[in-house]
């Protein structure tokens, strides 16, 4: 590709001074310019243009460039030829047939209706009266209607060429009197040589690091990159190296993402939450972070789907994550960081969005890959106890082992005041009889025939009595004793009810919970900075849940 930049000295700024002269040296958009050209030099130019795609990518140089192609005097029909008048007008933007609005602050029916009075007078100068319409996109549905007629019908001495970053919120009836072209992102590659071949003629020293950098953060816009590119020269007093382009990007330092990588694969949180701190006190924004942790997941994922361990990278922390983590995971941590950077915007801050993304790389491992965590030493009896602990702690489970009851000639001669609530609670009952038996005291026994329960207030059911007899009928049949006799007593007692003691011993293992929170690092952090407080009633527990 030819590289011709701007004849005006006054030209500093690169985006301006290497914008294309020529469809030559237009890059990325191979598909677009072959169909032009081929349409200049046909003769079978459509009579209204729309090119839709992001910012930077060549919508408005092309457009120049149709407009200059069908007006150049030198004769040819499918490439400008740079150098006549008209050319360097239309460049200047003086050229009285080339009409280019910003539909941003024209987008009234009154500005469009003034242009398209324009449309019925032949041009001045040129062959063709080309108007650009820029992000078309903004006009007003007023505005679009006005100008639909000569879309559909304009006389043949125009060409309506239509750009926009949007071209959902264009009417289908404009579009579909349009030739729609869509220019594509430049990718990377590209957009890293062309910026290589202009500082070469630029004369301007720079680091291939640097440069790569650059096309990343440029997303496919060459415009963008150039703009880059001049605030790095800006910055690096007329070189452009990597940390200063690291510094004006914000991105994290190859040697910090290294260490957490290296402490993520350790399974080091403590550490990890550190670096993590430390990232984002040195003014680092934790959506680059996530960005660059996002990107080593990607490359570890390619490599072990590939087959390849990572020995053969020159990456260090790639070869270490990837002899440590296996597939399964590294794809879990995949998701876990850009779902993470997703929700940024809805944490308190950036600190804490990374800190809780980072905090689930360890705590939302499956028990099918518990154990993903290879050493070097497989074979390592520590390694297999770690991933034991690991798997144990990530998905706990209480395994409760119950003796089958004993048979018992006579149950009611083990019961005694002081083992009633352990008898109550093996009840299997519902309903009204779970909650007599929750609140009862056992007072005593009488001629192991009469059973008298207290309760600490009065029963509160409709049929008082029926429930007592179905107290009766149950406890028989339990303690097989005929015609068992229920007296029923209230007031105090010194002695607890299954209810009281439930609940202290929920209370208990709530008090544990509320200490294991406390001392948790984050808690500590979050209840130093903002003033945060335990919500007592908030914390659950499996008995406490419902």
């Amino acid at each position: 590709m030819e590289l011709n930049r701007s004849d005006s000295s006054l030209d500093k700024v690169l985006a301006r001074k290497w914008r294309p002269k020529n469809f030559s040296q237009v890059i990325g958009q191979e598909t677009t310019v072959k169909a032009l050209k081929h349409a200049l030099k046909t003769n079978r130019l459509h009579h209204a243009y729309l090119l839709t795609g992001s910012r930077g990518v060549g919508k408005t140089t092309i457009a120049r460039l149709v407009a200059k192609a069908v007006n150049c005097l030198s004769g040819e029909k499918n490439e400008p030829c740079t150098i006549c008048k008209t050319c360097k007008e239309i460049d200047a933007g003086s050229f009285i047939d080339v009409i280019e609005i910003d539909a941003a602050s024209n987008r009234g029916v009154e500005e469009i209706q003034h242009i398209l009075e324009q449309t019925q007078y032949a041009p001045s100068f040129g062959l063709k009266k080309v108007i650009v319409i820029d992000e078309v996109h903004m006009l007003s549905n007023h505005a679009f209607n006005a100008m639909l007629k000569t879309l559909e019908e304009p006389p043949d001495h125009i060409i309506f060429i239509l750009a926009t970053t949007d071209p959902q919120k264009i009417p289908a009836t404009v579009v579909s009197r349009c030739l729609q072209f869509v220019l594509r992102n430049i990718s990377s590659k590209l957009v890293f040589s062309h910026l290589s071949d202009i500082l070469k003629v630029e004369e301007i020293y720079f680091e291939e690091s640097a440069l790569k950098e650059i096309s990343l953060a440029a997303h496919g816009s060459m415009r963008d990159a150039l703009s880059i590119t001049d605030q790095a020269l800006a910055c690096g007093e007329g070189k452009i190296d990597e940390v200063t382009v690291i510094e004006i990007l914000g991105l994290v330092k190859k040697s910090a993402i290294d260490r957490l990588i290296i402490s993520i694969a350790d399974f080091d949180i403590k550490l990890t939450l550190q670096q993590a701190e430390e990232l984002i006190n040195g003014g680092t924004s934790a959506s680059s972070v996530l960005a660059d942790l996002a990107k080593i997941f990607h490359q570890a994922s390619i490599y072990l789907t590939l087959n390849n361990d990572g020995s053969e990278e020159s990456d260090q922390s790639l070869c270490y994550l990837c002899n440590k983590v296996n597939l399964e995971t590294i794809q879990l941590y995949y998701q876990i960081v850009t779902l993470g950077r997703r929700d940024l915007s809805l944490s308190p801050d950036d600190f804490i969005g990374l800190d809780m993304t980072l905090i689930r790389l360890f705590t939302l491992l499956p028990k099918n890959i518990s154990n993903s965590y290879r050493s070097l030493d497989k074979t390592s009896d520590k390694n297999e106890e770690f991933n034991d602990i690991h798997s144990q702690n990530m998905h706990p489970q209480v395994v409760v082992t119950q003796k089958p009851p004993e048979k018992r000639k006579n149950l009611i001669t083990e019961l005694t005041p002081n083992n009633w609530v352990n008898f109550a609670r093996e009840f299997d009952v519902k309903g009204l009889l779970r909650q007599f038996f929750h609140q009862a005291i056992l007072l005593e026994i009488k001629n192991q025939g009469v059973v008298t329960l207290r309760f600490l207030v009065p029963l509160l059911v409709l049929n008082e009595h029926t429930l007592i007899e179905r107290v009766q009928v149950f406890l028989s049949e339990k303690f097989k004793i005929k015609d068992l006799k229920i007296e029923v007593k209230v007031g105090d007692s010194q002695k607890k009810n299954l209810a009281e003691v439930e609940r202290e011993i929920l209370n208990t293992k709530i008090d544990d919970s509320e200490k294991k929170i406390i001392d948790y690092p984050l808690t500590k952090k979050l209840i130093k900075h903002f003033d945060a407080k335990i919500v007592r009633d908030s914390i659950e527990t499996k008995e406490n849940k419902i």
